[in-house]
C-alpha cells in the first residue's frame, strides 16, 4: 500500500529527447496513481502538470513538472519508476538528462528508485565517462532475465498444450523442453511443430527445418551484438572463447551455462545448431559503443572525429531504420536551435564518416541516404 509502481514504457515516447522522457514519466506517475484511485484532487494536479507539458513541449517546464509531481506523489507513496525498453533512450539522451535523473533521485532519495529494463549492460550501452552519475545508481549487480526455469517452462509448458488440445506425452514433454532450453518463444513455435495426434517422432528430426522456429533463433541472434554472435557461433563448433566479459554477458542473459567454468554450454541445443550455421566473419560494420570503436568484420576502423562517431553511434542505435535530417541535426548540435532541414553540416559530416569507412560516396554500402528523409546505417 505504500509503494507505487510507475511504469514507463519508452517505445511510447513522442520522441527520444529530453521533453520526451519527462513526458512519459509524467504520464506513467498519473496513469499509476489514477489505477490506485489516489485522491481526486491529486489526479487533478498530476493530469495539469502532464497536460501542461504536453502542450508546451518545453524540456525545462516539463523537467519542473516532473520534480513538483514526483514531490507531490511521494508525500502519499514510495515511488519506484520503471524505465522499459530503455536502451535507445539511454544511447541517446545527452548526459544533462540522465544527470537530471539522478538528481531527481537525489532530492527523493528516501521516497524514489529507478529499475531500467534493458537488453544490454549500461556499460555495453554507452560508453559511462558521461553517465557517471546516473550510472553510479545501478552498480549493484544486474539481474539477468533469462529462459524459464524448468518448473516454469514445465507450467507453460502444458498450458500450450491445452490452449492448442494437444495432449503431450511425459516424454515428449521433456524433449521439447530440451530443445526450446525453456526460451518461450521457442516453446511456441515447438508446440505448434507437434503433429496430432502426438507420437515419440511428432517433431522434425531437423527443427530448423521448419520457419517459425528459425524466425525465433533469428529472433534471439539479431538482438545480441556482433561480439555475442560471435562467441556463440565460435562455442557452438567448439572453437575455445577468451573474451571472459562476452561470456559472462551471455551467462547473465541465460544463454549460456557454466560460463565461468572451462566448459561452457549454450542454452538449447537447437539454438546452438543454429548458432553453428552463422557466418560471423564477413564484413558486417560494427559499432562498440563502450570502446568507442568501429569495426568493419575484423577489422577496426581508426581515426573518427567525434562528431563522425557520435553521427555512427547514433544510426547504429537505430540500425536499419531511417533518422530524419532534422532528429539527426538536433542530436548531433543540440545547442544549435536555429537548426534548418537543409543544414549542409550534416551532409558534410555524412562524407566525411563514408570516406573514414572506406566508402564510395556515389554507392554507399553502409551508411545510406533516403532521399528527401534523412539517412539510415546499414550492417552489411
Amino acid at each position: 500500500d505504500k509503494t507505487l509502481i510507475v511504469w514507463c514504457d519508452c517505445n511510447r515516447m513522442a520522441q527520444i529527447s529530453e521533453w520526451g522522457l519527462y513526458e512519459i514519466m509524467l504520464t506513467g506517475l498519473l496513469e499509476s496513481a489514477s489505477e490506485r484511485d489516489a485522491a481526486p484532487d491529486l489526479c487533478a494536479e498530476l493530469s495539469k502538470l502532464r497536460a501542461e507539458s504536453v502542450v508546451a513541449q518545453n524540456a525545462l517546464l516539463a523537467q519542473r513538472n516532473l520534480e513538483w509531481a514526483a514531490q507531490l506523489a511521494s508525500r502519499r507513496w514510495v515511488l519506484c519508476i520503471i524505465l522499459d525498453e530503455f536502451d535507445e533512450t539511454f544511447r541517446a539522451l545527452p548526459p544533462q538528462a540522465l544527470a537530471n535523473l539522478r538528481a531527481l533521485r537525489d532530492r527523493n532519495r528516501y521516497s524514489l528508485c529507478y529499475t531500467l529494463l534493458v537488453r544490454d549492460t549500461l556499460a555495453r550501452l554507452r560508453p559511462q565517462n558521461d553517465v557517471e552519475g546516473f550510472g553510479d545508481l545501478f552498480m549493484r549487480p544486474a539481474i539477468g532475465l533469462g529462459p524459464y526455469q524448468q518448473d516454469d517452462a514445465q507450467r507453460v509448458l502444458q498450458q500450450l498444450a491445452e490452449r492448442k488440445h494437444k495432449t503431450l506425452s511425459p516424454s515428449m514433454c521433456a524433449h521439447l523442453l530440451d530443445l526450446s532450453g525453456g526460451h518461450p518463444g521457442l516453446l511456441v513455435a515447438l508446440v505448434d511443430a507437434v503433429e496430432d495426434p502426438v507420437i515419440e517422432d511428432a517433431v522434425p528430426q531437423n527443427p530448423l527445418e521448419l520457419q517459425p522456429i528459425r524466425n525465433e533463433c533469428a529472433k534471439l541472434w539479431r538482438g545480441l551484438a556482433h561480439d555475442e554472435q560471435q562467441a556463440l557461433n565460435h562455442l557452438a563448433q567448439d572453437i575455445a572463447v577468451a573474451d571472459k566479459d562476452t561470456l559472462a554477458v551471455l551467462q547473465l542473459k541465460g544463454l549460456l551455462h557454466n560460463a565461468h567454468q572451462n566448459s561452457c554450454a549454450i542454452f538449447t541445443p537447437l539454438f546452438a545448431q543454429y548458432a553453428a550455421m552463422q557466418n560471423t566473419s564477413t564484413d558486417r560494420l560494427w559499432v562498440d559503443t563502450d570502446a568507442c570503436a568501429v569495426y568493419v568484420g575484423q577489422k577496426k576502423i581508426e581515426g573518427f572525429a567525434a562528431k563522425e562517431f557520435a553521427l555512427l553511434t547514433y544510426l547504429y542505435a537505430h540500425l536499419n531504420h531511417v533518422c530524419k535530417r532534422q532528429e539527426l541535426l538536433a542530436h548531433l548540435y543540440p545547442d544549435d536551435k536555429l537548426l534548418a532541414p537543409s543544414d549542409n553540416r550534416l551532409d558534410s559530416l555524412v562524407k566525411r564518416t563514408r570516406k573514414r569507412l572506406g566508402e564510395n560516396n556515389h554507392a554507399p554500402k553502409y551508411l545510406v541516404t533516403v532521399q528527401s528523409v534523412g539517412f539510415k546505417l546499414l550492417e552489411a
